[in-house]
């Protein structure tokens, strides 16, 4: 007899293990949405001149496609379920490319525009959250001499901590890095 509880004891472990499996199994987790950084705004500038344009440097902890927040001040988390459509290097770069009307052009006989973002996140702030934008700019020759450089410090509140939110507030900040960018170029020309 205490060999029939024995097997009887085990078949109902096991039954509700895999009861238990299944059930697991069966919750689905919410798609991954897909995110892009896109700058539907003409610019409101024209350069004199064609640049070409650099891929942009992205430190290497967010040139990927995963969306970043900041917690703490040496604490990043990306956002669950959401992920940029490309890395964000390749994307800034197009959508510099876009602002400034420049195409992809590589003719080595235009000044090159280099751009570097040492920051771009969403922060987790005790007096509000926003998403930050450091970046920084120069323009060379095609000899490469430095002919004119600038520095961008830029932040965006954020209404909510979703990954839309996120986005949208990313997006703007392009948006007006890639303005200030292009209105600071305007402005070099017409004082040469």
């Amino acid at each position: 007899m205490t060999s029939n509880l024995r097997v009887l004891a085990s078949f109902l472990t096991g039954a509700g293990l895999l009861l238990l499996l299944t059930a697991c199994a069966g919750q689905q987790q919410a798609p991954i949405q897909y995110y892009t950084i896109s700058s539907d705004t003409p610019a409101e500038f024209s350069l004199p001149q064609p640049v070409r344009v650099a891929r942009v440097g992205v430190p290497d902890y967010i040139d990927n496609d995963r969306m970043w927040m900041r917690t703490q001040s040496q604490q990043l988390h990306h956002v669950a379920r959401a992920r940029w459509s490309e890395p964000l290097g390749a994307a800034l770069t197009r959508e510099l490319n876009i602002s400034l009307g420049t195409g992809l052009t590589q003719n080595r006989d235009h000044p090159l525009l280099l751009v570097t973002l040492d920051r771009l996140e969403a922060q987790w702030r005790s007096n509000g959250d926003a998403v930050v934008l450091i970046a920084r700019w120069a323009l060379e020759s095609p000899g490469g001499q430095s002919l004119t450089r600038g520095q961008l410090r830029l932040h965006e509140p954020l209404g909510d901590r979703s990954a839309e939110s996120i986005a949208s507030a990313i997006s703007g900040l392009v948006i007006a890095m890639n303005q200030e960018i292009g209105e600071d170029l305007a402005q070099y020309w017409a004082s040469q």
